[in-house]
């Protein structure tokens, strides 16, 4: 073997490496261009687009689908339902297969508003153990490996536990009970366990566990939007513990009225943020939360609290950038008459290019402008499937872009709802992320 026959072989095999690369990169583009999970709406003429030659197979009943390749097929859906689509590229190499959803149209109302947030969890949550010092000055750690940090604890030897003051309470009890353990009922993983633990018995004669617990958290955020049946989302995101960053699980909530004080302007490295204050008094209340999920929180608001976001909403002039009027009035029980509601958009309807959001970061709401950079169809994390910059001279000096508070913010682009923002890049203020609407409005069903 002579060597022009080694680099002869070495040349093709790197060859092959490279035209497999090439087509790796390709095919994971490809991918990114098509969401597998593609929603389309009930009784409206729309576009199945792709970015290449693509045959469509759709499984479902009354459709006649041309199996020609071609860049879009033209559809009109009569009833709702999931379906499954069958891609295959050029007509010939299967490609994947996605879900098509056909839904109702939905509109709501754009918030904007700076919102104060306040949830108990569903029993009291477990932030960590730690050591105690026992009667005889001897540290124990009685919890170590028998709770886990993101437990919820239920109950305590039969007894309902829903603050930390009802385990202090538990154990004071415990001074005047002669058994030796505890029994403690709790959530992990969504599933309910009974477990054991001994107390130690400290040098004042009372007993403790070694638990860091919590049993609420409390902040502000951005309300998203909300329909005329006084359902709402906001934030985006759902609500995390700040120790242990888990999201937390919702018992029971409330959102009020919340005032900004000040806005810490960001800077790279150091997010900024909305100072606020919340307006905890009864008449300040707008409504409750039902539902904490990874895509923000939903609940349902008072008939107060939705007429007085509607005078909000009025004030601001609904007609701003988006030219959509409405009378903004409403009836005795607080439902919208004649306010033009704004469309949910599909991700797909999502573009790049302009856009604006809708903030507060003083005492009213307002719309800024923002450059949708990149569209991330099929992003692991639904929070982060819009990536943003502003462009808002205005917001760029009051805020230097987006700061905390701000997640929730309502995105429009041609005249919908396609998103709300949800993080800032920490190395870069004037730019973050969005979650697309369609994933928050499917939740809301509060």
């Amino acid at each position: 073997m002579t060597r022009r026959w080694w680099y002869r072989r070495w040349l093709l095999i790197f060859l092959g490496l490279d035209i497999f690369l090439i087509f790796f990169i390709c095919w994971n583009a490809l991918d990114e261009s098509i969401p597998n999970r593609i929603l389309m709406f009930k009784n409206e003429t729309q576009m199945l687009e792709f970015d290449f030659p693509m045959e469509a197979k759709l499984y479902m009943p009354a459709a006649n689908i041309s199996k020609t390749p071609v860049k879009s097929k033209k559809i009109h859906y009569r009833q709702e339902g999931c379906y499954r689509v069958s891609l295959s590229l050029f007509g010939w190499l299967h490609f994947k297969d996605v879900t098509l959803q056909i839904a109702k149209r939905k509109k709501v109302i754009p918030g904007g508003e700076l919102m104060g947030v306040r949830i108990e969890t569903n029993g009291v949550f477990v932030l960590g153990t730690e050591a105690v010092m026992g009667a005889d000055g001897v540290q124990y750690e009685p919890a170590f490996q028998v709770v886990q940090t993101g437990d919820y604890i239920c109950k305590i030897n039969g007894q309902n536990v829903e603050t930390a003051e009802d385990i202090q309470k538990c154990m004071q009890q415990k001074m005047s009970d002669t058994r030796k353990d505890i029994i403690l009922e709790i959530q992990r993983n969504k599933e309910t366990q009974t477990i054991r633990l001994t107390p130690v018995k400290d040098s004042k004669g009372g007993y403790k566990m070694g638990i860091w617990v919590r049993d609420d958290i409390q902040g502000i955020g951005t309300l998203t939007f909300f329909d005329a049946e006084r359902r709402f989302a906001a934030l985006g995101h759902g609500i995390a513990d700040s120790d242990t960053g888990l999201l937390l699980n919702c018992k029971k909530g409330e959102v009020f009225r919340a005032n900004v004080l000040s806005i810490t302007k960001g800077q790279t490295g150091e997010p900024g943020g909305i100072i606020g204050c919340i307006r905890k008094k009864a008449t300040n209340k707008w409504g409750e939360i039902n539902a904490n999920t990874e895509k923000g929180i939903h609940g349902r608001l008072s008939p107060k609290g939705y007429r007085e976001l509607l005078d909000t909403t009025e004030k601001l002039g609904y007609q701003t950038n988006n030219k959509e009027k409405g009378t903004g009035q409403s009836d005795s029980e607080g439902n919208a008459k004649g306010l033009e509601m704004l469309e949910v958009a599909s991700k797909q309807e999502v573009k790049t290019g302009p856009a604006i959001i809708r903030s507060q970061l003083g005492d009213t709401v307002k719309e800024y402008d923002i450059f949708i950079e990149k569209i991330r169809y099929n992003t692991e994390n639904k929070t982060k499937g819009i990536v943003l910059q502003v462009t808002d001279r205005e917001l760029l000096e009051k805020a230097g872009g987006i700061v905390q508070g701000m997640s929730g913010s309502p995105i429009l682009q041609n005249g919908k709802i396609v998103g709300a923002v949800t993080h800032v890049f920490v190395n870069d203020a004037t730019r973050g992320y969005g979650i697309f609407a369609e994933e928050m409005e499917w939740n809301n069903e509060g």
